[in-house]
């Protein structure tokens, strides 16, 4: 069996309907069963148009807590179906493959 879950800390992304990669682990270790984990982390983004655009954005993800992510902002020159983007929101993406032998389950 094969899990590929995201790989975040409950304090700073929960949803309480998906289980994360920590919830399975327990799981798994709660019941002895032998796993191998790998672990994995990317970028991905967003497209910006304007400093304008942003702040928006980061207030609407991230709330107050969303300028401390500023310096996460990089300049581009993006066009897109005609619109220019000159910001570029990078965020690293922390994900995990759990593998549980099949005879383990």
């Amino acid at each position: 069996m094969i899990i590929i879950r995201n790989d975040v800390e409950k304090s700073i992304v929960h949803n309480p309907n998906k289980n994360t990669i920590q919830d399975i682990c327990k799981f798994l270790d709660d019941r002895k069963i032998p796993y191998k984990i790998y672990r994995q982390t990317f970028e991905f983004g967003q497209p910006l148009k304007d400093d304008e655009e942003v702040i928006k954005y980061l207030n609407k993800w991230y709330g107050e807590k969303g300028i401390n992510l500023i310096s996460n902002v990089k300049d581009i020159d993006y066009n897109y179906n005609g619109e220019i983007f000159t910001k570029y929101y990078c965020k690293p993406k922390n994900t995990a493959i759990v593998v549980v032998e099949k005879e383990e389950i």
